[in-house]
């Protein structure tokens, strides 16, 4: 179910098209030619609404039959390449590569190429990294939104962003914790707002829980405090969120900015009417 055709020897783009001209073209009932295998074809609409064109017969098309997912999410990239002033193509072939979506666009005397695969069937990672290379090769920067990611492991040579689609069935993509609507998302991508970072920064200034409680002394039986760091996670410069006992070395109640804090919270009404105390933090021996 591809959304390019040829009609009068000019290629039409079924996302491109406005509904008028749409319906136009199918009340005239035109017979347009399918790149694909060169056979006829027809203009459709599908049940969500989405413009596309279908073989009158599969016949000697060796072309897959795509999901209305595909379909869905074909449409939203194309619409928002064209809007960011980008030449688009979708169903693009090349040597040995056919993208969903081919996005080109003159910068500064360089010819700037840009693909966008969506995998709803399972890829592996040794395939994505076959397929990748291919794009690399002809000087094409290619981003990958898939169902199910091939690994957790995030990878500046290889974009990848997991998509899925929520109640009302709009397509979504995920970066880390963060949900955006796959246009939205596409348009930060062509606007660079996006970049590969090695490490994650997290915000200077963080909304902790430092829970304290008593405990007595082992060896002279007195009472004194000690604290627990209650946080599960941290929020990134970027507004996603992560476990920071995963992510940095050691435990987050030992960083000098948390134990600063915890030795403010002593100097509280509330903690010297309650006689809190607590001790230096250092090793020490432990019977």
């Amino acid at each position: 179910m591809p959304l390019r055709a040829i009609l009068d020897n000019q290629e039409l783009l079924a996302p491109l098209l406005s509904d008028e001209q749409w319906e136009e073209l199918k009340r005239k009932k035109v017979q347009v030619i399918l790149p694909c295998c060169e056979g006829r074809g027809h203009l459709r609409t599908s049940k969500l609404g989405t413009k596309h064109f279908a073989h009158n017969k599969k016949d000697g098309c060796n072309s897959k039959l795509e999901t209305w997912q595909h379909l869905l999410c074909k449409t939203e990239i194309a619409k928002v390449c064209k809007t960011m002033g980008y030449d688009v193509k979708t169903e693009a072939s090349g040597l040995d590569w056919r993208a969903y979506v081919l996005a080109t666009k003159q910068v500064k005397n360089q010819l700037v190429k840009l693909a966008f695969e969506v995998q709803w069937s399972p890829q592996t990672l040794e395939e994505t990294e076959q397929c990748q290379q291919k794009y690399i090769r002809d000087g094409i920067r290619c981003f990958w939104l898939f169902k199910k990611l091939p690994t957790s492991e995030a990878r500046q040579d290889i974009p990848m962003f997991q998509l899925q689609f929520d109640a009302s069935k709009n397509p979504t993509v995920i970066p880390d914790n963060n949900i955006y609507l796959l246009k939205n998302f596409i348009t930060e991508i062509l606007s660079c707002h996006f970049k590969f970072s090695q490490f994650y920064r997290y915000k200077k200034q963080q909304n902790i829980k430092i829970r304290f409680f008593p405990v007595n002394c082992w060896k002279c039986g007195g009472k004194y405090y000690i604290y627990h760091v209650h946080n599960e996670s941290y929020e990134t410069v970027c507004g996603s969120n992560f476990n920071l006992t995963d992510k940095i070395i050691g435990k987050p109640q030992f960083l000098p900015e948390i134990v600063s804090k915890a030795y403010e919270c002593l100097k509280t009404e509330k903690a010297k009417r309650q006689n809190m105390k607590m001790g230096k933090i250092k090793s020490r021996y432990i019977q």
